[in-house]
């Protein structure tokens, strides 16, 4: 939601003119990397899991809905342009995007950016997966420590070597450490042997449900909002500013949480069920 809040301030030059707060937003990318460190190194703590199963079970988790977002953003620039400002969408960036390559977007000069504007978070995600699925190989006391030291060597090429290919700098960026910071904290928490508690807020846990969703769509719903909104109320003001901002984080939780009930679960599912089915046939086949 931080995101969202952050992309609905961009959507018309006016807002941000009414409503001056800091940038905080744009940080809950920040929190996300930590988060995923933490919640990487948690759930597989005391749990047998090779790379291989690590991994398998990241890309059924990110990748099918990612996939169908970032194809249903190039048909929608290519059908209807208005929605989605100075957005260019090429075969080649299609792939990249895909399969995670980082690569200059042509939207933005300079900056690695794929055909889903929020998608570039999943390159960094990516990449910390499969360089966290490598150390399930060393026993658990070992990991965070060469994870640490493997990222810290990253970053400081990066400094020392400023690579100008775009993957080479994702994957040297300093944000990368904020993996490894999750990663410490998660170390901490199982140090002290948490338990998990039932229950909380149930709008909380709906939202936390559908958080992927709501990264992957609210640009989506953004879109589509300001389209509306500038026909409705064609002159900003403070209080159409602020029913603005109101309207995005609402329309875009609503649209994720949607996106979650109708689309990402039943297609996780599907996927684990015909994953599932395809086991059991190599098993009776090996018979």
């Amino acid at each position: 939601m931080m995101v969202v809040w952050h992309h609905a301030l961009g959507q018309l030059a006016a807002t941000s003119t009414f409503i001056h707060v800091p940038p905080w937003g744009a940080y809950g990318v920040d929190l996300f990397f930590a988060i995923s460190g933490f919640i990487m190194l948690v759930t597989t703590w005391d749990k047998p899991i090779t790379p291989m199963e690590f991994m398998q079970h990241r890309i059924r988790r990110v990748v099918p809905l990612y996939w169908v977002a970032t194809l249903f953003m190039a048909a929608l620039v290519l059908l209807a342009p208005a929605l989605f400002r100075a957005t260019e969408v090429s075969v080649a960036a299609i792939a990249k995007s895909l399969f995670f390559v980082p690569y200059e977007s042509p939207n933005w000069p300079g900056v690695a950016r794929p055909v889903l504007l929020q998608g570039w978070s999943l390159n960094y995600e990516i990449f910390f997966y499969v360089l966290f699925s490598a150390t399930l190989l060393v026993g658990r006391n070992w990991r965070v420590p060469i994870m640490v030291g493997v990222l810290c060597t990253l970053v400081m090429a990066g400094f020392v070597l400023h690579p100008s290919n775009y993957a080479l700098r994702a994957y040297t960026d300093v944000r990368m450490l904020e993996f490894g910071a999750g990663m410490i904290m998660g170390r901490l928490w199982v140090m002290r042997k948490h338990t998990r508690r039932g229950g909380g807020n149930p709008v909380l846990m709906a939202l936390g449900d559908a958080s992927y969703s709501i990264y992957l769509t609210h640009i989506f719903t953004l879109g589509a909002l300001r389209v509306v909104w500038v026909r409705l109320v064609p002159e900003a003001t403070m209080a159409s500013s602020i029913a603005l901002m109101a309207a995005s984080l609402i329309a875009s939780a609503a649209a994720g949480w949607l996106c979650y009930r109708l689309v990402e679960r039943p297609l996780t599912q599907w996927i684990s069920k015909r994953r599932l089915v395809v086991r059991i046939e190599v098993l009776e086949g090996a018979k």
